[in-house]
């Protein structure tokens, strides 16, 4: 499988419990895939009730282009602006908790236990309750992209 491929391929679905101060900690497997971070970004997803959970090197290729265009696109900046007040950078700890803010928690209703949906490059992160209809939406959505891109690279 190509590295193009393989940045898509599904991980998996890890549910956790957060914690009496309300860290979780990330699936290991995932974890290992993404190159075991010292921290990561964790920012509000625009279109579903959920967060996403990229490395920081991620993050940056995803938002260089952002900012180059924001000093010349007042759209841009707007957009920019709105990002920033989404995302919370974390560091990750020795046993690979993470600490997200309330109010990231309470936008995405998480309250007592998270759902990954991980890639190798981010993962979704729901709460359990919320997930079910919007996961098969997206595993609906998700097959056809995934073999139109198996397809492009031979496999």
């Amino acid at each position: 499988m190509s590295k193009k491929a393989l940045d898509f391929a599904l991980v998996g679905r890890f549910d956790r419990k957060l914690d009496a101060t309300r860290r979780v900690r990330l699936p290991a497997e995932w974890f290992s895939l993404m190159g075991n971070p010292k921290s990561v970004v964790v920012l509000r997803d625009p279109a579903e009730k959920c967060l996403n959970l990229v490395s920081e090197s991620v993050y940056e290729m995803q938002i260089k282009s952002l900012r180059r265009r924001s000093a010349k696109d007042a759209e841009a900046r707007e957009e920019l602006c709105i990002l920033e007040d989404a995302v919370e950078h974390l560091a990750v700890n020795a046993r690979h908790c993470i600490r997200i803010s309330d109010k990231l928690l309470t936008s995405a209703g998480i309250k007592s236990r998270v759902a990954f949906l991980g890639c190798v490059r981010y993962a979704k992160l729901w709460d359990p309750g919320l997930l079910s209809k919007s996961e098969v939406d997206s595993e609906a959505a998700l097959k056809p992209e995934l073999a139109a891109l198996l397809a492009d690279n031979g496999l």
